[in-house]
């Protein structure tokens, strides 16, 4: 696939542009779940680079993939490899990163995803109730800029013909999301003990067992005294009902905050017309912030930052008119953190024997 072909089709959907949505488009290509190539299992594909390996060698899959700005050109092989590949059997995905030229070019680009662009579903077309009938809110923003050229230094170095640096940025910008869940709490009169309010099931003393029957509590309400110390400490993390009733009764507001930035630099160099190198990074910067259900150490929120970096080095030398040396070298991590600061030694202070 060209640039104008990579250009032109309609890959933005939300967030960084991926330029792995193309394999979509070739044949002999499913997604169900895992890709399948030309009839291949999963996870048997091979991404490339510069020629340099971006497969996370625990999964065979690629977990952070570089934005579509910084390539050129894509490549699938999907059977008949020649010698240089032939190691797997799921297709061969190659990309091909830009480069500079002898002139100094650049772009910028903004993105744009909004519901008020969207065809609103059926469903919620046919909906009467105004609370139901809305399109869902969407604000996706994809923004940056590419840039790139000769090396030149005023007086002291003029690279045209010979150096070459290209560099290119883009950033996911969205605003905090928001979800609206309704959960169920216990009420003011529950965090006592006093389960009597109408509706509510009878609570049984696992203390009065005698053989496989129990005795219910009195007035359907549990002693203070019988209250675990564990069970003191998390009543009072638990939110009180904001709605009057005893189901569905707390109302919340989820909030996801991402910021994503994927920035490369190229650069090329020609110590001759049969000697030449190149040098290309990418760097991710991803960070994810939700609080779900309830905040504090009881929620299900969570923190995730993913720091992803490439590098690849390529090194061609024309030995004689007929011999090619090739050589590449290329190194790539995968960094993830999961974490939840609310529930940090929140297990020893409810009480629980950790050791």
């Amino acid at each position: 696939l060209s640039t104008k072909f990579m250009d032109n089709l309609p890959l933005f959907t939300g967030g960084i542009r991926n330029a792995r949505a193309f394999v979509n488009f070739m044949p002999g290509v499913t997604n169900a779940g895992e890709q399948s190539v030309s009839g291949s299992g999963g996870r048997a594909q091979e991404v490339l680079i510069d020629g340099g390996s971006a497969l996370n060698v625990e999964s065979s899959a690629v977990f952070n993939f570089p934005s579509s700005e910084m390539f050129s050109e894509f490549k699938m092989l999907q059977s008949n490899y020649s010698a240089e590949y032939g190691r797997v059997g799921g297709g061969i995905e190659i990309y091909v990163s830009k480069s500079g030229t002898n002139w100094f070019h650049g772009a910028a680009f903004h993105n744009m995803r909004r519901d008020i662009w969207n065809a609103n579903a059926w469903a919620r077309n046919a909906n009467p109730n105004p609370a139901g009938n809305f399109r869902p809110k969407e604000r996706f923003n994809e923004t940056g800029g590419v840039i790139g050229g000769p090396v030149f230094i005023p007086k002291a170095y003029d690279g045209r013909n010979k150096t070459f640096w290209f560099f290119t940025y883009d950033k996911d910008i969205r605003p905090v999301s928001l979800g609206f869940p309704v959960l169920t709490v216990p009420t003011a009169a529950m965090k006592q003990g006093n389960f009597s309010e109408a509706g509510v099931p009878l609570i049984y003393d696992p203390a009065t067992t005698v053989g496989n029957v129990r005795q219910p509590f009195a007035n359907n309400t549990i002693p203070n005294a019988r209250f675990s110390k564990i069970s003191r400490n998390v009543i009072p993390l638990i939110p009180d009902p904001n709605v009057s009733r005893l189901a569905s009764n707390y109302n919340f507001v989820n909030t996801s905050a991402f910021d994503r930035t994927i920035w490369s630099l190229k650069f090329d160099h020609a110590f001759s017309s049969t000697n030449r190198v190149a040098f290309f990074y990418s760097n991710e910067v991803q960070g994810q912030d939700d609080i779900t259900n309830f905040s504090g150490p009881l929620g299900n929120g969570l923190q995730n930052f993913q720091k992803p970096y490439n590098y690849m080095v390529n090194h061609d030398l024309s030995i004689k008119p007929n011999l090619l040396m090739h050589t590449t070298y290329s190194y790539s991590k995968t960094r993830q953190t999961w974490d939840n600061p609310a529930q940090k030694g929140a297990g020893s202070k409810l009480g629980f024997n950790l050791s």
